[in-house]
Parts: structure tokens; C-alpha cells; sequence
């Protein structure tokens, strides 16, 4: 028969042999993400080194197209419209009331 002393010792190694398993798998899986977003990295060589100028000399778009757009962009501006008139009428009586 084991000693209850031994049990417990036993446990306390199975114990941290367990614990230093998982920390050796999350190592080696942080490791593999490391080296895996590296490699993405140099393929895809998305560092920002500095800037570009770009000078547009075409722009080519169908008349259907170009006409849709238009009308999108009216319909977003009218809230920015109503936002301008509230202002303009709050300033506009602050105003009238130094006059």
C-alpha cells in the first residue's frame, strides 16, 4: 500500500507534468500563428512605407451608372441639408437677438 504522502506527490507531478504539456502546445500554437502571419505579411507586403501621388487622367463611367449615383448622393445630402438650416436658424436668431 502507497503512502498518502506518495499519493499526493504523485498527483502534484501528474499535476504539473499536465500543466507543462498545455503551456508547450499554446507555445508551439502561438509560435505556428507567429510564422504563419509572418509569412502572410511578406507575401502580401502590406507596409505602409510612404506615400504615392496619383494623378487620375480618365474616368469612364456607363451614363445608367453615373445617374444612379447621382440621385444616391442627392438622397444621403438631405440630411446634411436639414442639419445646416438648424444651425443656420439657431445662429441666425441668436443674431436677431443682439440686433
Amino acid at each position: 500500500m502507497q503512502n498518502p504522502q506518495t499519493k499526493v506527490e504523485a498527483k502534484k507531478e501528474a499535476y504539473n507534468k499536465s500543466l507543462a504539456d498545455a503551456r508547450a502546445a499554446e507555445a508551439k500554437r502561438k509560435a505556428e500563428e507567429v510564422a504563419a502571419r509572418a509569412a502572410t505579411d511578406k507575401n502580401n507586403n502590406t507596409s505602409n512605407k510612404g506615400t504615392q501621388t496619383v494623378k487620375v487622367s480618365d474616368f469612364d463611367m456607363p451614363f445608367g451608372s453615373m445617374i444612379v449615383f447621382m440621385v444616391k448622393w442627392a438622397i444621403a445630402s438631405i440630411p446634411a441639408i436639414l442639419i445646416l438650416m438648424v444651425l443656420f436658424f439657431i445662429f441666425g436668431g441668436l443674431l436677431g437677438i443682439f440686433n
